[in-house]
């Protein structure tokens, strides 16, 4: 997974988010044209998706399914302000793209 260092204007994120956009690392991730996906280096790590409003709703749905089977990364926060916020906890051990498994 790519992560490219970047920053951000906190103020044009929901005051709902700020808090965890404050003091963090900031990395773009984002591996689609339809959605922006932001690593926060902060704490455990989180990944933050910014996305068109209604664009979120079913992986909210799905991500919430899998997370109670255990197969999915929390939901710390679901929004929808002029578009779609999505924060989820950093899911533990390595992206499937990783050298180590590319290897």
């Amino acid at each position: 997974m790519k992560k490219v260092p970047v920053k951000l204007e906190l103020s044009k994120f929901p005051k709902e988010l700020r808090n965890y956009l404050k003091n963090a690392e900031i990395f773009d991730s984002s591996s689609s044209r339809d959605a922006r996906t932001y690593y926060l280096k902060k704490d455990c790590g989180y990944f933050l998706k910014v996305a068109s409003l209604g664009a979120l709703k079913e992986e909210v749905e799905r991500t919430a399914y899998f997370y109670q089977k255990g197969l999915a990364p929390k939901i710390i926060l679901y929004l929808q302000d002029k578009e779609d916020y999505l924060l989820t906890v950093k899911a533990i051990g390595q992206d499937c793209v990783d050298p180590m498994y590319l290897k």
